[in-house]
């Protein structure tokens, strides 16, 4: 009787030992490109390329127009952090500059700015925890990204941050928000 117990208990440490390991590996072997929500569903994620700008200024920013501070009211209020982008090329989908500053903890706010005609078109439609990730040849944006390798586990992320990937049109002052997972 006392074998059987011990032979019990072996086998379902054992059981446990299985089951941890299978979840952990799992959890290592995710894809970077793809987030799974299902055993049977695999979502792509949009990448830089999918969307690519449509007019991309290149060459010397001397060309560019100079920074219109009162064209928006954070011109004003964060001119310093802004005209230090004048010496920069646009660095989002082609002819913008996207600016941005910490407002605290884990808290990051911006303007974009249009530089063929210097104006601040507005403040960033979101407030990020975790930075955001952006391309001059592109229209999308990603809102608190994933590294890979970074943390495997997310750790340095709260658990509220979702990673958002946004597609923004500023001519149509279109945003879309099409893909948000944690």
């Amino acid at each position: 009787m006392k074998n059987k117990k011990i032979r019990i208990w072996i086998t379902l440490i054992l059981l446990i030992i299985a089951v941890l390991y299978i979840i952990f590996e799992s959890q290592e072997n995710k894809s970077v490109d793809k987030i799974s929500t299902h055993s049977s569903i695999s979502i792509k994620l949009p990448t830089f390329a999918d969307y690519p700008a449509k007019d991309i200024i290149s060459g010397s920013t001397s060309t560019l127009p100079a920074i219109d501070l009162n064209s928006n009211p954070n011109g004003t209020t964060f001119k310093t952090r802004i005209r230090e982008s004048e010496n920069d090329l646009p660095n989002f989908s082609g002819k913008y500059s996207v600016v941005i500053w910490g407002c605290g903890t884990s808290c990051q706010v911006g303007v974009i700015i249009d530089r063929n005609s210097g104006k601040i078109l507005d403040a960033l439609p979101f407030v990020s925890e975790n930075g955001i990730e952006m391309e001059a040849t592109s229209s999308l944006i990603i809102v608190n990204p994933y590294i890979p390798g970074f943390d495997s586990q997310r750790q340095e992320l709260p658990i509220s941050t979702q990673t958002t990937h946004f597609k923004m049109e500023w001519e149509s002052l279109s945003v879309n928000r099409f893909l948000s997972y944690n």
